[in-house]
């Protein structure tokens, strides 16, 4: 079984793309920063690398800003 690696895992895309992943027989960890993850930092990126050893990365994080909080369309 492989094991991925998506980021922003908690968003409106990254849920969809997690589901596809573990529907297909995939080993998911997700890093978001709603999970206390932050692919903005680095190292504590690196880390988690480190730690997962995943055989692919799915990148689906974004920035979230105030404006799009409040008209995301």
């Amino acid at each position: 079984m492989s094991r991925v690696l998506v980021t922003g895992s908690a968003g409106f895309l990254g849920r969809a793309v997690v589901r596809a992943l573990e529907v297909d027989g995939r080993e998911v960890v997700g890093i978001d920063t709603a999970t206390g993850g932050d692919v903005t930092d680095q190292r504590a990126f690196n880390e988690a690398l480190a730690r997962c050893r995943p055989h692919a990365v799915v990148h689906v994080a974004a920035v979230l800003t105030p404006a799009c909080a409040g008209d995301p369309v």
